[in-house]
């Protein structure tokens, strides 16, 4: 490439590509930073397997934004591909915020607790091998820490009160004190105190008792007439 400006990424693997990118960044070579990200941003499938590798890269990289842009467009519109990745304890804390801040994430609440807290447990040291329920303080604490940044961005309305009691209260101790309250109160008499601590809903909730997101997504198929493949960027559902 130094001598002729000319490359062929078509025979490389997605894995090769990234890490020419990284390479090229760190080299400034602007241009084949450009046509390394178009290539990749071609390749869906890989991207789709791949999300926690690349959003971990694109975090530490100011000029990978669009490939970054491109696998936020994947995450959002079908987040199982991230939070079930096979992968996601190796997320980067800080991706992973930023991913919690986001009120277009098309996947349940009580999925994405679930995974913040296998997120959690999966990066916290020394927290034993036995149910939650024989934890003690000092194990509750240092998932405390762990997930500090966490716990807060958690949008509890969107939970409901038999997934709440169920999945979330046994490890309320890592949840402060001030935004359980809201919680409880929430949930008994449908009450939110000031200030306010629980988050709003995000977008893609679907405020039903009786389907989640993905049964919605799978029965406005049916009145479009429309397939759903879950590996592919399908449109977004209208209710």
């Amino acid at each position: 490439y130094f001598y002729t400006s000319v490359i062929d990424l078509n025979k490389e693997s997605g894995d090769v590509i990234l890490s020419l990118l990284i390479a090229a960044d760190e080299l400034e070579i602007l241009e084949l930073i450009n046509h390394a990200k178009a290539n990749l941003i071609t390749r869906k499938t890989w991207l789709q397997k791949n999300l926690v590798k690349i959003m971990n890269t694109v975090s530490l990289y100011e000029s990978f934004k669009s490939l970054g842009d491109c696998c936020l467009k994947i995450i959002t519109k079908e987040p199982q591909n991230l939070f079930k990745s096979n992968d996601f304890l190796s997320l980067e804390e800080s991706v992973l915020v930023s991913l919690l801040k986001r009120n277009d994430l098309k996947i349940d609440e009580d999925e994405i607790w679930n995974s913040v807290i296998k997120w959690g447990t999966g990066n916290t040291l020394n927290l034993p091998n036995q149910p939650v329920s024989k934890w003690t303080s000092q194990n509750f604490a240092a998932l405390e820490k762990t997930l500090h940044r966490c716990i807060p961005l958690i949008r509890y309305r969107d939970i409901t009160s038999d997934d709440y009691f169920e999945k979330i209260m046994p490890y309320r101790k890592i949840i402060p004190k001030d935004i359980e309250t809201e919680i409880l109160a929430y949930y008994l008499k449908n009450l939110t105190p000031q200030p306010i601590k629980l988050l709003l809903p995000r977008s893609g909730f679907i405020d039903s008792n009786i389907i989640n997101y993905e049964r919605a997504k799978l029965i406005s198929s049916w009145i479009d007439e429309v397939d759903i493949d879950h590996n592919d960027m399908a449109p977004e559902p209208r209710y």
